[in-house]
């Protein structure tokens, strides 16, 4: 009996973990194509692709994928909303919130699913961890930036995309779902 054969399925290659986490990179700069401007923060289709990397990566392979998404911006590649680069702006809070946000999710569906919790029910937790550290990281942010309230922030950069996040998080769970039934993962 070989050592892959005792396991459930063959760990990924390096080359196919790579692969993965640039295709995920690539979807989330591609995710900001969709920009529709409706405050200081717009709706873009990042929320549903950084929850779909988290409910398909590592914490490791999470942390590489908006990483890299996240130096490319850095460095003033046009890789964030609207086409455009630079790391300080008003939704630099829910950029960290992607690195940070997703890396804990990755982990917490992990650790679920290892306890035996069905699959739906680790992502749908993982899904709402996500959006919790995101918005948390968002809503400092502005607080600080833009001089206002607590409240204020709550009121301008959080409560309008609750429901519209809620709606990603289920487009990205049934993607994920979906993913991990045609390639065989857990």
């Amino acid at each position: 009996m070989t050592a892959h054969s005792t396991q459930a399925s063959p760990s990924p290659s390096r080359t196919q973990v790579i692969a993965k986490c640039a295709l995920l990179t690539a979807l989330l700069i591609v995710s900001c194509f969709v920009t529709v401007p409706i405050g200081p923060v717009p709706f873009t289709l990042q929320t549903a692709v950084v929850i779909l990397i988290a409910l398909l990566c590592s914490p490791r392979e999470a942390a590489v994928a908006t990483g890299a998404y996240l130096v490319m911006g850095a460095v003033g590649l046009p890789v964030f909303s609207g086409m455009t680069g630079g790391i300080i702006r008003t939704s630099t809070g829910f950029l960290a919130g992607f690195f940070l946000g997703s890396v804990c999710a990755a982990g917490l569906r992990l650790l679920l699913v290892k306890l035996k919790l069905p699959a739906v029910a680790a992502d749908v937790i993982a899904s709402v961890v996500y959006m919790f550290i995101a918005d948390a990281l968002g809503l400092m942010w502005y607080v600080f930036f833009a001089n206002v309230s607590p409240a204020e922030a709550f009121a301008i950069m959080v409560l309008p995309f609750i429901a519209v996040d809620c709606i990603k998080a289920v487009i990205a769970i049934i993607a994920a779902g979906a993913v991990r039934k045609a390639l065989g993962w857990r």
